[in-house]
């Protein structure tokens, strides 16, 4: 399995993906501002990072330092050298040249102290079925605490459910109308008529005149005489 093999098999690939990303932004522009020279700077950035040998993220960003501050001290190199670049120019960008070139040496020195520390690990298979172990569960847990602060979840949290409209009667039943009150102020009576009492209406006999009825009362009562 050759390096960038290695590397894409233990990094999952959102991850690498924005890590291929976040090098080819650190970079320095190339000189000439054509698509080959931008691909050509950024195939040359990965091939540098897969021959430092990196096996998982850590090292992976270890080596993207390494590459992006080497890339800029090189690029502080070339702009001193130009023949418009006054004196004082010409000592800032080797200067700046110097800090990174520095930067970039401390930062391949710790790469390399830390895969000779995995080495060391590796070489001891407890020790070493202990370190993927742990390296399993914390990335599971952060994945986890990823996916629930994602941002299309917590918009679905926060969307209230749409099954039922707002007042709508539950299991589809349909809201009761209100009963009219009475003129006396209590409920009528279920197969009441308005303006008659609950008790029933006597019948005239056959051959009976109608008496002549009193206009009801508002509570359905007759008036005194």
């Amino acid at each position: 399995m050759t390096p960038i093999q290695s590397l894409r098999a233990q990094l999952p690939d959102n991850s690498y993906y924005e890590f291929v990303h976040d090098l080819c932004r650190a970079l320095p522009d190339p000189p000439d501002d054509t698509p080959q020279a931008l691909a050509l700077r950024n195939e040359s950035a990965i091939t540098v990072v897969a021959a430092l040998l990196p096996t998982n993220l850590a090292e992976a960003k270890l080596a993207a330092l390494h590459v992006a501050a080497t890339e800029h001290a090189l690029a502080c190199y070339h702009r001193a050298e130009q023949p418009e670049a006054h004196a004082l120019g010409q000592q800032k960008c080797l200067a700046l040249a110097a800090s990174l070139t520095r930067q970039a040496g401390s930062t391949l020195r710790l790469l390399q102290r830390t895969q000779a520390i995995r080495h060391k690990t590796e070489a001891n298979q407890q020790a070493s079925n202990r370190a993927a172990w742990t390296e399993h569960c914390a990335l599971n847990l952060m994945a986890e605490v990823l996916q629930q602060s994602s941002p299309w979840r917590l918009r679905e949290a926060a969307e209230p459910d749409s099954t039922q409209d707002d007042g709508a009667s539950p299991q589809g039943t349909e809201p009761a109308e209100p009963k009219a009150p009475s003129p006396c102020g209590s409920g009528l009576a279920e197969g009441a008529e308005p303006g008659r009492t609950q008790r029933e209406i006597p019948s005239r006999s056959a051959g009976q005149e109608p008496a002549e009825s009193e206009a009801p009362s508002p509570c359905g009562r007759r008036l005194g005489s």
